[in-house]
């Protein structure tokens, strides 16, 4: 064979194998989407957030993509995207895959996305690669066991295809799968017992006893704490002597009013009691005198000697004493709560004082257990499901 033909056949061989690798770099230009969730697993009712990436070999700018998003709306729903890339961006729309362009039959919806160069410049022109789509959110709805999100291209820049994976969504094991197989009621609660009357706040003109000043101080009615809740001492006029204190009782006029100006004023005068007439009282407001224990474990400890206010009931305190409902071995005295030193007026914070049942008037706050309550169900209207926000129940009285 002489040279010349060895040249000409070589160089025919090299030109044929340079068109076949010319060929195959052209195959491989790919306009690449990626989807990734905030979330990989969810159960019924839950929602993660899908995040669809773009990317073009070479990070070419082209003449736009369009994208569809595939996926089973009896198992997932699709939100409104949250973030998207709005340069060259056309409407975003929700379609019926009646054509089926993924090969799959469980996607049934799809969510299309594009965009078009429209200045002539590529695309995209700003937004650097990758640059994020959109973000969206997808819910698992009854039903969910696990689904699979797909992509296929509706149009692609000339001499490029798509390249994208499917992003599964998986269910969170142990978890259910129909919400309709869930209780669709909640508990009410019926009053059972008479609460504790809870008297009204009172106004008091403070220590400067003039009304309508900076010191004027606001007398709480109640004060609620665990399963109990704690009345105010009764004013003159909510317990008048003729009732309370009785003629002959030993509940001598002098005794059975305090103002404890020092801190109140002088316009609020509290009822004092004896121990029987105090039992009466607050088995007349639906309530009980307090225990020992209970004036220790919510009232104590009372901080901060001096004529200031340790919190803000602001009731009696003055020299003080609190009927409790213990009484001693012998029945004969009853142990009290002791606020006040009657000599300095330094916190005492005592319940282990005993006082004579009679002859003894002493302040009285009550005290109400929380209402027995009976437990009932309220129907929902419309049935409880993922997708509904907004429900009404009816239910009867008293129930609260």
């Amino acid at each position: 064979m002489s040279k010349l033909f060895k040249l000409v056949v070589n160089r025919s061989a090299i030109f044929i194998a340079s068109m076949f690798l010319l060929a195959g770099v052209a195959s491989a230009q790919e306009q690449t989407v990626t989807g990734s969730l905030s979330v990989a697993e969810l159960s019924a009712g839950q929602s993660t957030d899908l995040t669809v990436t773009y990317n073009a070999t070479d990070d070419a700018k082209l003449t736009g993509i369009g994208l569809r998003l595939h996926y089973d709306s009896s198992v997932l729903e699709m939100g409104a995207y949250s973030d998207r890339l709005r340069e060259s961006a056309q409407p975003f729309q929700f379609k019926d895959d009646t054509q089926d362009f993924d090969n799959d039959a469980s996607t049934d919806k799809y969510y299309l996305t594009s965009w078009a160069d429209t200045s002539g410049d590529g695309w995209p022109y700003e937004a650097a690669q990758p640059a994020t789509l959109y973000v969206v959110p997808v819910t698992a709805i009854s039903g969910f066991n696990g689904s699979t999100l797909k992509f296929t291209a509706s149009s692609t820049a000339a001499g490029y295809s798509l390249a994208a994976t499917d992003v599964a969504i998986g269910k969170i094991p142990g978890t259910v799968s129909t919400l309709s197989g869930l209780t669709a009621s909640y508990p009410a609660a019926a009053t059972a017992v008479t609460a504790i009357t809870i008297p009204g706040d009172k106004i008091g003109d403070g220590p400067d006893k003039t009304i309508n000043t900076a010191d004027d101080v606001t007398v709480k009615g109640s004060y609620a704490v665990g399963d109990l809740t704690f009345v105010r001492p009764p004013l003159n006029t909510e317990a008048p002597a003729s009732t309370w204190c009785p003629a002959g009782s030993g509940c001598k006029s002098s005794n059975n009013t305090a103002k404890d100006a020092v801190r109140m004023g002088n316009k609020l005068g509290f009822r004092r009691m004896q121990f029987a007439e105090a039992e009466t009282w607050c088995a007349a407001q639906n309530g009980r005198l307090p225990t020992r224990a209970e004036i220790t474990t919510h009232l104590k400890p009372i901080v901060g000697n001096g004529k200031a206010f340790e919190s803000d009931l602001v009731w009696p305190q003055a020299k003080s004493k609190y009927w409790t409902s213990d009484k001693t071995d012998a029945g004969d005295k009853a142990y009290v709560f002791t606020t006040r030193n009657s000599v300095n007026d330094n916190v005492v914070n005592s319940v282990t004082n005993q006082v004579a049942l009679e002859n003894s008037p002493l302040w009285v706050m009550c005290v109400g257990d929380k209402p027995a309550v009976s437990s009932t169900a309220i129907a929902l209207t419309p049935t409880f499901a993922s997708d509904v926000v907004s429900y009404t129940a009816t239910v009867a009285n008293p129930v609260s």
